[in-house]
């Protein structure tokens, strides 16, 4: 299978404010808006070329690559640089790009992290690789030389084992390194999951401090609600509190966290069943609370 990719340019101010210009086309599909990105003239495309819903096409091995698209000014978007083979057998589940430089997670067993040099867009290529268990899903910048993600740790056998954070150390992109990983993990019949795993807009991040929603189930242990970690790259990873909404919602109801935001020294967290306002660096502080019900 393939993707077409469509250009246009927006101009407000114009006859046609928006006008079609050019397309495209790379081989297999790309999994988010961070699949993309345009840098000095140039636009990268992280994809998979197999189709994953039916496994892989019988002349071709499963794999990832990252092709380099040009503007020729006559209508068409033509690939001038590519990098395939990215993780045989797996497909991409991260992708962030920043300037020169890309970052690749793909999983099937084990979590490889590419690091990529993007500096010749003709000639990208892979710099660096960490294999660690688990996966992530979404990488967010710590300004240039980490990286904070959330994902899934999982067993070497690739089975899933609970929710996790973790930072990179990318200060060396030829040797980057797995910083910090914070676990929720418990017994064997405990699950755990987040919104954030497939929505950026569930992950808060802002002066070392890291919201998400967390949903954990089990004899154990349920809590449905926001996670607050202090992250920083240097020392750690560690639980600052959680913000339970479950008092805010009837007694055979279930309150859904969805959403975070500071202002100021208070965290604000949003669920099917109300809004709270917390203490951001003591969670456990409850300034205030407004159930949707009332």
């Amino acid at each position: 299978m393939s993707t077409v990719i469509h250009k246009f340019e927006l101009e407000p101010s114009a006859p046609e404010p928006v006008r079609y210009v050019a397309s495209g086309e790379v081989k297999g599909w790309i999994l988010d808006q961070f699949s993309m990105s345009e840098y000095d003239g140039h636009l990268r495309v992280a994809a998979t070329e197999f189709d994953w819903w039916w496994g892989a096409t019988p002349d071709a091995e499963p794999a990832s690559s990252i092709s380099v698209l040009e503007d020729d000014d006559l209508g068409n978007l033509l690939e001038v640089g590519h990098l395939g083979g990215l993780g045989p057998g797996e497909r991409i589940f991260a992708v962030r790009f920043m300037g020169a430089k890309g970052y690749v997670v793909t999983f099937e067993q084990i979590d490889p992290l590419f690091t990529l040099d993007l500096a010749d867009p003709t000639r990208p290529k892979v710099i660096g690789e960490l294999e660690v268990t688990g996966f992530s899903s979404y990488l967010h910048p710590i300004g240039d030389e980490w990286l904070l993600a959330v994902g899934q740790e999982a067993d070497e056998e690739g089975r899933v084992i609970g929710l996790a954070v973790s930072v990179f150390d990318v200060r060396d992109l030829t040797d980057p390194k797995l910083a910090h990983r914070y676990l929720i993990e418990g017994e064997d019949d405990t699950w755990s999951w987040s919104e954030a795993l497939h929505d950026h807009h569930a992950f808060t991040y802002h002066r070392g401090v890291l919201s998400i929603p967390a949903y954990i189930g089990g004899e154990q242990e349920r809590f449905s609600g926001l996670l607050v970690l202090a992250v920083d790259p240097e020392d750690g990873i560690y639980e600052l509190g959680r913000i339970d909404h479950q008092d805010l919602s009837s007694p055979e109801g279930r309150a859904w966290m969805r959403r975070s935001v500071y202002i100021e020294d208070a965290i604000y967290s949003l669920s099917s069943a109300g809004i709270k306002v917390n203490s951001l660096e003591n969670p456990a502080v409850e300034l205030a609370k407004v159930p949707f019900d009332e």
